[in-house]
């Protein structure tokens, strides 16, 4: 399919065909996927090429294999090119005669026909260019110009090696909002080459990548190329990831480059961390936050640390998204610690875009303390036992709680696994009927484990 229409300009120098910027090609043959193409002149966008000569003839090996004259009319043009790409034409010139089309594509004022010389159909359609199936890196390539009864020899050549063959896209930069993602790549290539890109994305949940209906056009003189692609076909809070392939005029591809991940959603909007605070304890700096509501883009947080206020953070833990509290054990004593939490996204690197809570604590060096005993133990019947509650301890360092039960204080005996929550249910299958029973809970920290 003919995408002239569809080609997003990503040029690091604007140019007007002729008058401002010759497309040249580092060479007249070039390697293909299949055999080479043999181009009539290396400069793509020259606007007479017929002329001074009205026909060449081309030889590999010193066997004719083609002739390269003026498409007659639109009409053998439009054979040659294929309706659809015809008919982009007749849209982009709208009321002039097929025949004049014809002719601005083959004197001085072609500059009008534009992009459409950067694509190999074009170019095969009037007559420059040439596919040689058969043709290979060791065939030697002549082409004769003729005028009149004159002849010159134009040019003797081998085809070129692809320049983008080994050359792998380097992901620049990838940012998002709820609805729209911006991707940059560059390439280190040779020198006034035309390069395009080729761009594939896939939503996470997705198994497979497509191509995307656009190429990107880049073309530069000191030998790095940009290419920038916006994709605003996305839906909000999902991820996506995209890769980049390079791709030169007649279809050698380069290596695909890394994958980029990003979430649709847009950084100032997400919900900050709130109620962030830190506490110096016995064992540490005790750090604990708000919960965080449920989203499926979010994937942990990220938990930073400073003895400057403004810089020189490091990460010092990735936590789950559910976690409300850190201890903090590896501190200098009497020393000022300043703490940075933020969200991570999922499918995500950019989390330097996203806001973080801030806390601070002085870590003091204090003689260790006994841990608090739970307080307000409850007992109450239910369907299935008894149903021990209390209230939650004020240790910072918290591991779990056991509970306890006997008949009397002095056969008490432990019968629960460590319990992180505030109840238990000791089932009716545990108990006798008609038997009284003592209950207590004690506390561990991660100290004891």
């Amino acid at each position: 399919m003919f995408r002239y229409c569809l080609i997003i300009i990503a040029l690091l120098c604007s140019f007007v065909l002729k008058a401002q910027k010759n497309i040249s090609l580092n060479s007249y043959a070039l390697q293909a996927p299949k055999g080479n193409v043999i181009l009539l002149k290396n400069d793509v966008s020259n606007t007479e090429p017929f002329s001074p000569y009205s026909k060449y003839e081309l030889f590999r090996n010193e066997k004719l294999i083609h002739s390269f004259e003026a498409p007659k009319s639109f009409a053998e043009f439009e054979k040659n090119a294929g309706k659809e790409l015809a008919e982009a034409l007749k849209s982009k010139f709208k009321s002039v005669k097929d025949n004049d089309i014809l002719k601005k594509m083959l004197n001085p004022s072609a500059n009008e026909i534009g992009l459409f010389v950067l694509s190999l159909q074009y170019l095969k359609a009037i007559n420059v260019a040439f596919a040689d199936e058969e043709g290979n890196l060791d065939s030697k390539y002549k082409l004769v110009a003729y005028k009149g009864i004159e002849k010159k020899v134009m040019y003797e050549t081998t085809a070129a090696i692809p320049i983008n063959k080994n050359t792998v896209p380097e992901l620049v930069q990838i940012k998002s909002l709820d609805s729209t993602i911006n991707v940059s790549w560059t390439v280190n290539q040779k020198a006034g080459a035309l390069l395009f890109g080729e761009v594939y994305r896939k939503k996470v949940s997705d198994k497979e990548f497509i191509k995307l209906e656009a190429d990107l056009l880049s073309i530069n003189d000191n030998g790095t190329y940009q290419f920038t692609f916006q994709d605003n076909s996305v839906q909000p809070l999902q991820g996506y990831q995209y890769y980049l392939q390079t791709k030169d005029l007649v279809g050698n591809l380069s290596p695909v480059s890394d994958i980029a991940k990003v979430t649709t959603v847009d950084y100032f909007k997400i919900k900050t961390i709130a109620r962030f605070d830190a506490q110096d304890t016995t064992n540490g700096i005790y750090l604990h936050w708000a919960k965080l509501p449920g989203q499926a883009y979010y994937s942990g947080l990220q938990l930073l640390r400073s003895r400057h206020a403004l810089q020189d953070f490091v990460i010092i833990d990735t936590l789950s998204i559910n976690d409300t509290s850190y201890l903090d054990t590896k501190l200098l004593a009497n020393t000022q610690y300043y703490y940075q939490l933020r969200t991570l996204l999922v499918n995500d690197n950019n989390y330097k875009y996203l806001p973080a809570a801030t806390a601070q604590a002085a870590h003091e060096n204090k003689t260790a303390a006994g841990l608090m005993a739970p307080a307000f133990i409850k007992v109450t019947g239910g369907k299935n036992g008894v149903i021990i509650s209390w209230k939650h301890a004020a240790t910072l360092d918290m591991f779990a709680y056991y509970v306890y039960r006997g008949t009397n204080p002095n056969n008490m005996q432990m019968i629960s696994e460590p319990v992180q929550d505030t109840v238990y249910t000791d089932t009716t299958k545990n108990l006798q009927p008609g038997m009284n029973y003592l209950y207590a809970v004690s506390t561990m920290n991660n100290t004891q484990r």
